[in-house]
This record gives C-alpha cells, structure tokens and sequence, in this order.
C-alpha cells in the first residue's frame, strides 16, 4: 500500500466484515494453490481413476468402510481399464487416459485416498467461496469491491466440479486435462484480483491522466504476459496428460540430437497429434517457455521504466524472480527425465504463482498510485565522526 493512502486505508482495518473476508481470500488463494499441487499429485501418481464414480463412491461421499466395500471398488477400478484400454487402442483416447495398475489392496488405497483428497479440498474451497460470495452479497461496499467477481468465481467453480466429473467419466482424458488446470488457473487469478481490491484504500483516489498514459504500454504488455503464461501452462497440462514424463528426452536444448526432432506421428489424425503427442507437445512446450521468458522478463522492464507504485515495483521484482526459478525448474525436470515428482510440482505451482502475481502486477498498474520518488537515490555516507564534517 502506498503511504499517501495510509490513512484511507485505516477504516477498512476495524471493518469486521472487511478485514474477516480478505482473511478468508488470502487462505482462499492459498488452498487454491495447495489443490494445484494435489492435482499435480494425482496425475504423477497415476491415481486419478481409483474412484472411478463422481461425485459419489458406491452411493456416498466417504471411503468404503470394510473390506467387502474396498474389493467391490477395486473390481470396478479394473471393469473401467478395461474400457479405456479397449479405446485407447481403438485410438479414441490416449495413453494419458489409462491409470496406473496398484501392485495390492495397499497400492490401491493409497492411490485412492490421494485422489479422495483432491476431491475433499475442492469442497472445501467451493464451500469457502460460496460463504465469502454470502458475506459480499451482505455488504453494499464488499459487493461493490469484488461482489459480482466472486459471483463469477463460484459459478466457475462449479464449473470445474463437473469438468471434474467428465475427466473421470472420460479416463482423465487429455482433451480435458489441460481445461482443468487452465480454469484452476483462471480461477487463482480471480481470487487474487478480489484479494487486491479488497486490500485497496477504502477511498481511492483517481489515478492521474499523465500517470495512465506513461502506464498504459506496460499495462499493455503484461496483458500479453498473462495471457502467454496461461497458454504455457496449457501446454504444460497436454505434456502431462499424454504420458509426456514417459517419453521425455533427457537432453536439452536439442532433443534427440536435433534442434527440430520427428514431430508428426502419421498413424493417428490431427487431434491425436495436437492432445496425444507427448514428443510434439513437449518441443512446444520447451520452446513456447522461450516467449515467456521475453515477454514477462519485458514486462517487468516496462514497468520499472513506468510511474509504478511501491508495492508494484515489488510485485514486478518478485515476478522476475519466479520466471528465473521457474526456468530452471523446467530444465532440471528435462535432466530428471520428468519423473521426479518433487520438482514436477514445483514446476506446476511455480507457473500458476508466476500467473498470479502478473496479476498483481496489472492490478497496480490499474489502481495503484505512483511512488513519491520513483527514482530515489540512495543517501550519501555520513562524514566520519572523528573529521567533524557535518553529518546529512
């Protein structure tokens, strides 16, 4: 918060209502992120098909609570790989769309309560924002701020429960994986944009015409950011969802020795090659990261060239710091062959982070008023004491 508004934004922190709904945004935005990461979990672990049934289990929304119910379950598990890898090799689906086989009764529970639990948290963040959407609609000055963006959000996220639904239904197929985690993602984003406006001065003032002038280039390009860092992740998605860690190339930046490898697999048609080709999908992948790279690394260049606030200089450097680590990340998950799930993670929440925070950044372009002294020089070094020179 810039210090001219200090004093505005005081009221809104003996506001109950105010202050109790950023609080429960905050943890929002923050399950949101932990449900991106189980997700994550779930595909790596090839769990997802364990409940093979949405929204309910055998006829209820709990684990089987004896033997007899865990047998009846895992026999239904088989009965439905059996129809995917009946149209998998039919070439209805892809290799993505078939679970992971469970070693014993064990290996079939865990794998059942890690895709149980993807399940629970999203209720619990459909709960959390629908009571937060009640809250707005009880506030003339809450809904004002973000109520009809929340109004939108919980109509996404029951969105994404029946997305959810039509995964299972359809073996977690690829056609609609990366749709999944492209709604997570937008989701995350109106979630934060809420929060912002919520943690904005009760009383804004205007931002000065000169002021949007100088900003609207850099307002423009991170608009172009944030919609090339959501395709990333999109391709992200198609790249795990086509079995893409079980065909990953170890080696980088050339894969299998060539700048341009065999791409185009001629037995199947164009949508198999564009949702299924994991060694198509990852060279795009690779190198569609490159014009992330420009382009957020651009931005954040334009908007320390611009008026930007204090807190927007701040969220810019913190940007340019995801995108360095999330390149990284990407490199080292080529070398580990994609098939360590701790830094597959990483790389899957890092993307979405890097997604939110330009939205901060563009928030503040919008909202937040320019520093003071934008290009304040350090202070000189006070005189050595002994000289008695005069101290500044």
């Amino acid at each position: 918060m810039t210090s001219p508004h200090a004093s505005d934004a005081t009221p809104s922190l003996y506001d109950p209502a105010h202050r109790s709904l950023a609080s429960w945004m905050g943890a929002l935005f923050a399950l949101i992120m932990l449900l991106v990461a189980v997700g994550g979990f779930v595909r790596l672990t090839g769990s997802g098909l364990s409940i093979p049934e949405w929204p309910f289990i055998n006829g209820s929304l709990l684990p089987p609570f004896s033997e007899d119910g865990w047998v009846v379950l895992k026999e239904e598990f088989y009965r439905d790989q059996e129809r995917l890898r009946a149209a998998q090799e039919a070439g209805a689906v892809g290799l993505g769309s078939l679970g992971r086989i469970p070693e014993d009764m064990t290996d079939f529970k865990v794998m059942f309560y890690i895709e149980w639990s993807h399940r629970a948290l999203a209720s619990i963040i459909g709960i959390i924002a629908l009571v937060c959407m009640i809250v707005c609609m009880r506030n003339a000055f809450l809904w004002q701020r973000c109520g009809q963006l929340l109004t939108a959000t919980v109509i996404l996220i029951v969105g994404q429960a029946v997305l959810g639904g039509v995964l299972v239904k359809s073996g977690t197929s690829t056609h609609f994986l990366f749709m999944h985690l492209g709604t997570a993602a937008i989701i995350a984003c109106m979630v934060i944009w809420a929060l912002m406006r919520l943690l904005a001065p009760r009383h804004e003032s205007p931002i000065p015409a000169e002021v949007r002038r100088k900003r609207h280039w850099s307002r423009t390009v991170l608009v172009v950011a944030m919609v090339i860092t959501w395709v990333q992740i999109i391709f992200g998605a198609l790249v795990a969802g086509s079995r893409g860690d079980s065909a990953v190339i170890p080696t980088w930046p050339l894969m299998n020795g060539a700048w341009i490898p065999s791409l185009w697999n001629e037995r199947y048609g164009v949508a198999w090659n564009l949702l299924d080709n994991a060694v198509m999908l990852q060279w795009v992948h690779r190198w569609f990261a490159w014009v992330v790279v420009a382009v957020v690394a651009y931005a954040a260049w334009c908007v320390r060239r611009s008026p930007a606030g204090e807190r927007q200089r701040l969220a810019s450097h913190f940007m340019f710091g995801l995108l360095l680590t999330q390149m990284a990340l990407g490199v080292f998950n080529v070398f580990a062959g994609g098939v360590n799930v701790l830094i597959a993670l990483i790389h899957l929440v890092t993307g979405v982070m890097l997604l939110a925070s330009l939205v901060v950044v563009y928030h503040d372009a919008r909202y937040e008023q320019p520093s003071n002294e934008p290009h304040r020089q350090p202070s000189p070094r006070p005189a050595d004491p002994e000289t008695h020179a005069e101290v500044v």
